[in-house]
């Protein structure tokens, strides 16, 4: 679907403004700086994204209002954003997303083959997919979609403009509130991994009574597993965005706006702050506190409380700065073991 230049930038006023070229023209969608589309609208973030830009068919280029001065003279229609990224997240979930089709189900709301428990309520323009249990009690709110073979558990609720994929689980007394987005095989309230032991070494599983709860506009990928708590309950916070394979134990608090990458483990009973950041492959200790502004490289392992904002790596974990000291200097132990056995003798 094309869409008018015009009425993009009339739409984003306060992120990008017309420079340079003509309005007189549509926009078909976003695209890599390099597009080979000539209706294509390209974001330059960068110089070099900057010159593959300005040499690519795309109609529109936005351009890093930093940049203004290095514009060389072109024949394409420039603009300027004081955060072009920002800009491509927008304009493309305005004018060009590709959004989930709620007709691809059936004609009918809730797909024939669905099965809906006693008492439950559906709200409006809500799509329930083929082979999808609803249990009992269930609230799901308006404009919300639940894919194909996906559980729900009894007295569960979810909000408003939510989207539940294909082959999702999602455990009783759940709670999630609205624009939530959580992807295939995910499980979410499932019973977290506690046990008591009698003297023979018997393992006896301790009830969990807590629940987990998802606040708005939470994002879960694929393959992930979220526990619910012993007593309390397992919160993530507003507007936190989590990737795919890993698992918060039960008791856990994240906090909001947070961005958490594949393979990311904590265990029970930690809390992390606002805005936290991990790299890929982090992992975090039980009963351990993170505080706000917080980022995680790749690969690190949270193994005691951090109160002090900044960039941390590494395990034992250390300021990112002292960690990649602690790196360059790791190739030379070996050798200065030897010169220092030598020293002893």
């Amino acid at each position: 679907m094309n869409t008018p230049l015009h009425k993009i930038i009339d739409k984003f006023q306060s992120l990008i403004a017309f420079h340079s070229g003509t309005l007189d023209i549509s926009i078909e969608r976003t695209d890599k700086a390099g597009t080979t589309n000539s209706k294509a609208m390209v974001f330059a973030t960068s110089l070099e994204d900057l010159n593959a830009a300005l040499k690519s068919k795309a109609a529109v280029v936005v351009v890093n209002s930093k940049f203004k001065e290095k514009l060389a003279v072109t024949d394409k229609t420039i603009l300027l954003s004081p955060n072009p990224y920002l800009a491509l997240a927008l304009i493309g979930q305005e004018f060009f997303a590709r959004k989930a089709n709620k007709s691809s189900y059936s004609k009918e709301n809730i797909h024939p083959s669905a099965i809906i428990g006693e008492n439950a309520k559906i709200g409006e323009n809500t799509k329930i997919g083929p082979s999808t249990t609803i249990g009992n009690n269930v609230s799901i709110g308006s404009n919300t979609i639940i894919g194909a073979n996906t559980t729900i558990e009894s007295n569960t609720s979810i909000g408003d403009d939510c989207h539940i994929h294909s082959q999702v689980f999602i455990a009783h007394a759940t709670e999630l509130k609205n624009k939530v987005e959580v992807h295939p095989q995910t499980s979410i309230g499932t019973e977290g991994y506690g046990y008591a032991h009698d003297e023979e070494g018997n393992h006896y599983r301790i009830p969990h009574y807590g629940i987990v709860i998802l606040e708005d506009d939470v994002h879960i990928g694929a393959g992930f597993c979220i526990d619910r708590g012993v007593f309390d309950n397992t919160v993530i916070g507003k507007g936190t965005k989590i990737d795919n394979h890993g698992h918060i134990a039960h008791n856990n608090k994240i906090g909001e706006n947070c961005l958490i990458t594949a393979g990311f483990i904590v265990a029970g009973s930690s809390t992390i702050g606002n805005r936290f950041v991990s790299g890929g492959r982090v992992s975090m200790q039980g009963h351990t506190a993170v505080t706000d502004d917080v980022q995680a490289a790749g690969l690190t392992v949270i193994s005691k409380d951090i109160d002090k904002p900044g960039l941390y790596a590494g395990y034992p974990i250390q300021s990112h700065r002292d960690h990649l000291k602690t790196a360059a200097s790791l190739p030379f132990v070996p050798e200065l073991r030897k010169q220092v056995k030598k020293l002893s003798q």
